[in-house]
C-alpha cells in the first residue's frame, strides 16, 4: 500500500486574469485538477532562460531567486541586467511561476515555484546565440535549480 497523504483542495485559483489564459481551460491542460495536488514549492526553482523580466510584475514578485545576465556572465546582485527587453522572458517566467491565487493577475503551472531569470541577450528582438543559451542553462544547474526553460 503507498502513502497515506493529507491532501488540501486548491480548485481553481481567483487571479482576475486567470479566465484569459486559454491553457489552463479543461480541455487542454486541466489546470485546475493539477493543483488540487499540487502548486509547486518555492525551494524548487525554474529557471527561465529568456529575455529577462519585467521586474515590477505584481505576480513575479514571490519567490524569486537572482537573476543571471548570461552576455556578461555577471549575477543580477553583481549589477547584471535582467529587465526584459523584449517581453517573452515576462511571459514565460508568467506561464511557469507566476504567483497564483492571489486574486490579481494571472496563475503560473507552478504558481508557488521559485524562479529564476536567466537573460540570455542584449538584442530587442529576442534573437541568442547558442553560447549565452547554454551559459545560461548551465549555470542554473549549477546553482541548484531543477529545471531550465530555454
Amino acid at each position: 500500500m503507498g502513502p497515506d497523504w493529507l491532501v488540501y483542495p486548491a480548485g481553481c485559483p481567483d487571479d482576475s486574469g486567470f479566465g484569459t489564459q486559454w491553457h489552463h481551460q479543461a480541455s487542454r491542460m486541466q489546470s485546475c485538477d493539477a493543483w488540487d495536488i499540487e502548486t509547486g514549492d518555492p525551494s524548487i526553482g525554474v529557471a527561465i532562460c529568456d529575455t529577462g523580466i519585467r521586474l515590477t510584475h505584481e505576480d513575479l514578485q514571490l519567490h524569486r531567486y537572482d537573476g543571471y545576465h548570461a552576455p556578461s556572465q555577471t549575477w543580477q546582485a553583481n549589477g547584471g541586467p535582467i529587465d526584459d527587453i523584449n517581453g517573452h522572458g515576462t511571459l514565460c517566467s508568467g506561464t511557469a511561476a507566476a504567483n497564483g491565487n492571489n486574486g490579481v493577475g494571472v496563475s503560473g503551472v507552478g504558481w508557488n515555484l521559485g524562479h529564476r531569470t536567466m537573460r540570455v541577450t542584449d538584442s530587442g528582438d529576442g534573437s541568442a546565440s547558442l553560447s549565452n543559451l547554454t551559459d545560461a542553462a548551465r549555470t542554473a544547474a549549477l546553482a541548484g535549480d531543477r529545471v531550465a526553460s530555454v
